[in-house]
């Protein structure tokens, strides 16, 4: 096992056996187990919990490293870069080895979730509207107050490298992130030190294809995006809404969470943005109703004026989404996602309504035209 692998889980210092035993008396120490996997950081060697403790005084674990994915479940065969522990991310004007590559834990990402991140779909290996994901990218620096990002050049040239690591042919899932640097105390957004920013890039893991060919079925979320927030506008590295969302949205047996804000209109799905077809009209979400202004949500909408369709921002109210003849969620990774079902609720119109199955087209058609520009 190379020395940068990382566990799936939170990293954590193990106490040692003997002082387990000073600490609780009525505990013995344990026998030594068979050799464990290994950590090393800049202050040591530190194991995880089964795994041999090591004599002495407590480890201090003062860096975390970057890896590009999580293992997939065991019957899942893989065969690419990843499954061979062979994957490249680029961290810092470096690209190394993802088992190399490692955060400090005192980083303020690791601490507070302070930084941003961009997912992108990278087409055979060309990124669809990078400029336009590097502008909101930028836009959340702005208002994060980080400062001192690559230049997008470096950026492009990054994740063409890595594509051809990691990738090779198909499509790619491309993860920008950027962090708050080093905490030295200071809890604002000062900031002493520069920021963190790496790529990992790995092939794409699709949506199923029954989504497009019947819908998902999604449920309202008892989290409330708040309309107010700054936050609601940038893609930030606090991720634990979404997270929450689509955990509501599984224990409930859907397959996807819809957010409303805090006035009680609809927002947007858990990664996602909404739309809902009244009439013959696209709706969609006002920005102002605390949503990220979509990359997908925007095409949607440019395709929406080129093929004459009637269009609108808005707010809505759950009762509009229940009451339209079609619905559907945009995303990046997973394009346009038609909704059949809200809360248990079926819409009325077909499923992919006519609308939604001419922009899932459109959307295809305009891919392509711009990855062969």
């Amino acid at each position: 096992m190379s020395p940068g692998w990382c566990a799936p889980h939170a990293l954590m210092a193990c106490r040692p056996a003997t002082l387990d035993a000073q600490a609780h008396p009525a505990r013995k120490a344990q026998p030594p187990k068979p050799p464990g996997r290994v950590i090393h950081s800049s202050a040591g060697i530190a194991r995880f919990p089964g795994m041999n403790r090591l004599p002495g005084s407590i480890i201090l674990l003062t860096r975390i490293c970057i890896t590009a994915g999580t293992p997939g479940p065991p019957e899942r065969e893989k065969n690419g870069p990843e499954a061979r522990g062979e994957m490249k991310v680029y961290l810092d004007g470096r690209i190394l080895d993802a088992e190399e590559a490692c955060l400090p834990l005192n980083d303020r990402g690791v601490l507070f979730g302070d930084g941003l991140f961009e997912t992108i779909r990278a087409y055979r290996g060309s990124p669809f509207r990078l400029d336009r994901h590097l502008a909101r990218l930028r836009e959340g620096c702005r208002v994060l107050r980080i400062s001192g990002i690559p230049g997008n050049d470096e950026i492009e040239e990054a994740i063409h490298a890595l594509y051809r690591e990691n990738v090779g042919e198909g499509d790619a899932y491309v993860r920008l992130t950027v962090t708050g640097g080093d905490f030295d105390g200071t809890r604002n957004l000062t900031r002493s030190s520069a920021p963190r920013f790496f790529i990992m890039v790995k092939p794409l893991e699709g949506y199923p294809p029954e989504f497009y060919g019947r819908g998902v079925r999604v449920t309202v979320s008892s989290v409330r995006r708040n309309s107010r927030s700054p936050l609601s506008r940038i893609k930030t590295n606090n991720y634990l809404e979404p997270l929450y969302a689509k955990q509501e949205a599984a224990d409930r047996g859907y397959d996807d969470a819809l957010f409303l804000n805090t006035e009680g209109y609809l927002a947007e799905g858990s990664t996602s943005n909404l739309f809902l077809v009244s009439g013959g009209t696209v709706k969609t979400p006002h920005a102002d109703c605390g949503i990220l202004p979509g990359i997908t949500r925007e095409a949607v909408l440019e395709l929406c004026a080129e093929l004459g369709l009637p269009a609108e921002e808005g707010f809505y109210a759950l009762e509009d989404l229940k009451a339209a003849e079609e619905a559907f969620l945009t995303m990046t990774t997973g394009e346009i996602i038609p909704i059949r079902e809200v809360d248990g609720f079926r819409l009325s119109g077909p499923c992919p309504g006519a609308v939604t199955s001419r922009l899932m087209r459109a959307y295809r058609d305009l891919v392509e035209t711009e990855i062969s520009a």
